[in-house]
């Protein structure tokens, strides 16, 4: 496997061998496809199916790749696996992409005539869905202009107009607010507000800095995170989305307008959390590699796996762990383990710390979640600049140990220290 290649998924849920009995892998394989066709009269024969009932990790299948090209023109093979899973299914089909890939560059596997070059683009799975429309603003008692929450809601996600509609309500909310009917105390005492037309979003887009989010941090000084407790009556903005994390009496984790994060209590008991836990998780997404050359892929809404030393946090087997416990206990088993896309150079003066050094961009890019809110993937509707940004929060990536060394997962949004969170009070995330 190379050295920039990128991670087959970003699911937990890991995909297990086939078991023991049914382990003969893909040389064996090949050697049984070998005796079958050998001597075999395949004169009136047209075509020729393998059905493998146990697909497992592919081992078939990359026999039948191997020895297709052994066969006249005129004899069509085919191959078709039954998956357990769509786990299993997914970690077949990037694995048997790599290995021909591999084939194809290495010159001993031809390149289907007529497939041609890739496109520079992949074409859309889907329509590009219609825009929402955005005709009408409302007046209060200030004759100010709002926007209703609604809509908001309805745009913020827009698989295609999200990132310019985010810009657009950052500039009206410098002078104007958001209407929501739902949250107290922000009527306006009179009688219901006229509606007045007003433009759609303007088309400027966030100016991009060029630089990616890096989940990496060294070993943070725990904040005291009572400072940041604040009354649910003086929560003023209007709520946009909000997913509940599990335990008992457990707060609600609350998106607002403003790029304003919280952890409110609605219980009527006091909530202790423990220190370092995650409040917001990513779901879907996909691994991208940047070139150092590349100038053109927007990477401010992407998270940068970047690690620094022994020092940095990271999860591990569902634990809050630093980088050293990580590597120390799998250097004792496999010493030659290595940190994918890093460098890793051990100190001279304790071998048990080490820095590392980036050799390869690998970045994170979170599918923006439409739909019910789930506090696992309810993070990829705040821009990853209020998780920056926010003093209490942090970015910290899931790892796992694979044939090729320890390889990133998906990052998550956790919170630095433990609070003591009382009923009817809210952790203000992004309180400056």
């Amino acid at each position: 496997m190379s050295k920039d290649a990128l991670p087959h998924t970003s699911d937990t849920q890991y995909v297990h061998g086939a078991p023991k009995f049914a382990q003969l892998g893909s040389v064996a394989w090949g050697q049984l496809y070998h005796g079958l066709f050998e001597k075999a009269n395949l004169k009136d024969i047209n075509g020729v199916l393998h059905v493998d009932l146990f697909a497992n990790v592919g081992d078939t299948l990359r026999a039948f790749i191997a020895h297709r090209a052994n066969f006249t023109s005129s004899l069509h093979l085919f191959w078709i696996g039954v998956c357990l899973s769509a786990k299993e299914a997914e970690y077949i089909t990037s694995d048997i992409k790599e290995f021909m890939v591999d084939k194809m560059e290495a010159g001993t596997m031809p390149v289907p005539s007529g497939l041609g070059a890739p496109p520079q683009e992949a074409a859309p799975s889907e329509s590009v869905p219609p825009p929402p429309k955005l005709n009408l603003l409302l007046i209060n008692s200030d004759n100010k202009l709002q926007i209703p929450v609604s809509v908001v809601k309805e745009w913020q996600l827009h698989p295609r107009f999200g990132t310019q509609f985010t810009a657009w309500l950052d500039n009206f909310m410098k002078d104007f607010s958001v209407a929501d009917e739902n949250l107290a105390g922000s009527g306006d005492g009179g009688s219901a507000p006229d509606a007045v037309s007003g433009p759609g979003p303007s088309n400027s887009k966030r100016k991009s800095t060029g630089k990616a989010s890096s989940a990496s941090h060294k070993t943070p000084k725990l904040e005291d995170l009572a400072s940041f407790i604040v009354d649910v009556k003086d929560i003023t903005e209007s709520l946009l989305a909000e997913a509940q994390m599990s335990g008992k009496a457990a707060p609600f984790y609350q998106i607002r307008t403003g790029h304003q994060l919280y952890l409110v209590n609605k219980s009527d008991s006091e909530w202790q959390s423990s220190s370092l836990c995650m409040i917001a998780g990513y779901g879907k997404g996909s691994f991208k590699l940047i070139k150092p050359n590349d100038t053109e892929t927007n990477v401010s809404d992407m998270i940068q796996f970047k690690l620094e030393s022994h020092d940095d946090m990271v999860v591990f087997n569902g634990q809050l762990v630093t980088m050293g416990h990580v590597m120390n206990d799998q250097f004792a088993k496999k010493p030659d383990t290595e940190v994918c896309y890093h460098k890793l150079t051990c100190s001279e003066n304790n071998p048990k710390e080490f820095t590392l050094e980036q050799t390869h961009n690998i970045m994170f890019s979170p599918v923006r979640e439409e739909g019910d809110c789930k506090l696992g993937s309810i993070a990829s509707r705040e821009p990853i600049q209020s998780y920056k940004s926010a003093p209490c929060l942090r970015l910290l990536w899931t790892v796992r140990f694979t044939a090729k060394g320890l390889m990133p997962v998906k990052p998550g949004v956790y919170l630095m220290g433990a609070v003591s969170l009382p009923a009817g009070k809210a952790l203000h995330c992004t309180k400056c």
